[in-house]
């Protein structure tokens, strides 16, 4: 009897709750993030050894989110513009 109840209890929470398949948005571009940032971190530091850390750093701080992930992700949706980073994943 026991197991008949859970049975419909699981039943009726599944047709209340809608089980079913989730949406997600547009996978990002694998492997272009790579491409991206390697020209800049390479450039900077030859030029000035530490810049695109510090550079990171300060971005990472003026984010509205904490951390970086949010920026990575927006960078290989390419929803960053080249105008603020020229980036492979806007191709």
């Amino acid at each position: 009897m026991k197991r008949i109840l859970i049975g419909c209890g699981v039943a009726v929470c599944a047709f209340c709750f809608g089980i079913g398949a989730a949406s997600a948005a547009t996978p990002a571009v694998q492997g272009c993030y790579g491409s991206t940032i390697s020209p800049l971190a390479s450039s900077s530091s030859s030029a000035a050894p530490g810049s695109f850390g510090h550079g990171v750093v300060g971005f990472v701080r003026t984010s509205p989110v904490p951390g970086l992930g949010s920026d990575v992700q927006a960078l290989q949706a390419g929803q960053v513009p080249d105008e603020i980073v020229p980036n492979t994943c806007n191709g």
